[in-house]
């Protein structure tokens, strides 16, 4: 794919990393298909035929993408650093390092005000890590690699038949650089699926900030009435779609149709 938007640094769909989970999202636990949430005692609200809208805009971490940000305190980010070809640092400063990180990240991401302008990995790195210089490119290597997740078969299967009922369009909160992606999301099928391509920090904002949909909206030249976007998160995904007038359909986990129009248990279910 050759998507207009496409640029060599991005920021993550992050989680309460300590704990491996994005703040405001739920990880998609799978399930065979759309039904009753027992869980939640209401019925999934699947979204029809997707030709209805002229594209479909998709979140990725917990979407499509699953088994990133292992950025806790347990992780072995030391190993990790090591295969990389560190050996400088010892395997408790690389830990420390790492944690500072992502505590630091961790306060940004939750705070309103940096929304606009967030923080890139590398000033994170540089404020927070206490590392050497020449240190720091392997340290943000180290944590690119458990940030990125995997794109199970199924997932890839689902967005291969959803490109040919409609354009497709990824709009994703990352932290690393988006070049630790591409490989992925390529591999899995999904990169040639996508009609454009918009990762947080190559606006220098996060969601739910506007701009990242606005930015996909002005590339696909469509208006929000002629777009779906489905993602894990109501804040950082639900919210500021149906702010500026796109449907919506939340994926994971119920929602009253007063917080999201479609529910469904995982994206497959978008075109079963």
């Amino acid at each position: 794919m050759a998507s207009p938007c496409l640029a060599p640094m991005s920021v993550m769909n992050v989680m309460s990393v300590m704990s491996g989970l994005e703040a405001g999202r739920t990880v998609c636990t799978p399930q065979a298909s759309p039904g009753l949430d027992a869980s939640r005692g209401g019925p999934w609200r699947p979204v029809g035929a997707l030709s209805q809208w002229r594209a479909v805009l998709l979140d990725m971490n917990g979407t499509f993408m699953f088994g990133g940000d292992r950025l806790g305190a347990d992780d072995d980010h030391a190993g990790t650093y090591l295969a990389l070809g560190g050996g400088r640092l010892a395997p408790q400063e690389v830990q420390g390092a790492v944690a500072a990180c992502v505590a630091a990240f961790q306060r940004d991401y939750d705070d309103p005000s940096l929304q606009e302008a967030f923080p890139s990995l590398a000033s994170h790195i540089a404020q927070h890590s206490g590392v050497p210089a020449d240190e720091r490119e392997r340290l943000a290597l180290t944590i690119a690699q458990h940030e990125r997740g995997h794109v199970p078969d199924w997932a890839s299967r689902a967005i291969a038949v959803m490109a040919t009922q409609t354009r497709l369009g990824l709009v994703s909160n990352l932290w690393a650089p988006a070049a630790h992606w591409t490989q992925t999301l390529a591999s899995s099928g999904v990169w040639a699926c996508m009609s454009v391509v918009v990762f947080s920090t190559d606006l220098g904002a996060v969601k739910p900030s506007l701009r990242p949909f606005e930015h996909a909206l002005a590339q696909l030249k469509l208006s929000p009435h002629e777009v779906l976007f489905v993602g894990d998160s109501v804040t950082r995904d639900i919210e500021p779609a149906k702010r500026l007038g796109m449907a919506t359909c939340l994926v994971g986990q119920w929602a009253p149709e007063s917080v999201t129009d479609h529910c469904v248990a995982r994206l497959d279910a978008l075109v079963a």
